[in-house]
């Protein structure tokens, strides 16, 4: 494998949050060139994270980095460095840190019980429809509703019985 690409090949699995988690994040220049600023973020690993913000950061810059999710005591605070930094639109910025050390699977894992880690592989799209199930190996027929599915397989319904 070639540096680049080796460069580029992910070694943990990264995870969506949820957009309606109740997270914040805030990335500390450490040379201060910036004030405090408040990012969005996007997706998390134990080797880094990828944030939106209003403010540009350069390729290689340190920064340290606390993420909150609110009303828990489910905290990161970690130290990382600056990968890349793209602009999205004339307001925004994306930006991929690389945290230094990596974090332990212990906090991503205390993330996911908070219920803002996205860990399914394929976008779920949120529907609510009625339909009707039948159980396997069952006659009888009852009403549910689909909560969601992922047109590559796979949904999430609502039923009254187990």
């Amino acid at each position: 494998m070639s540096s680049l690409a080796h460069s580029l090949w992910r070694r943990s699995p990264r995870y969506r949050i949820k957009q309606n988690a109740d997270v914040t994040a805030t990335i500390v220049t450490v040379d201060r060139t910036a004030e405090d600023i408040k990012a969005e973020i996007v997706d998390i690993s134990i080797g880094g994270a990828k944030f939106r913000t209003t403010t540009a950061l350069r390729a290689k810059q340190i920064v340290a980095v606390r993420i909150e999710v609110r009303n828990t005591r489910h905290a990161i605070e970690a130290s990382g460095e600056v990968c890349w930094s793209a602009p999205i639109d004339s307001d925004y910025w994306c930006l991929g840190c690389a945290f230094k050390p990596n974090l332990s699977e212990d906090v991503l894992d205390h993330f996911a019980e908070a219920g803002v880690l996205e860990r399914r592989l394929r976008h779920r799209e949120p529907i609510s429809l009625p339909a009707t199930a039948r159980w396997e190996l069952k006659s009888e027929q009852f009403p549910v509703r689909l909560l969601d599915y992922s047109s590559e397989g796979g949904f999430c319904l609502l039923s009254p019985s187990p």
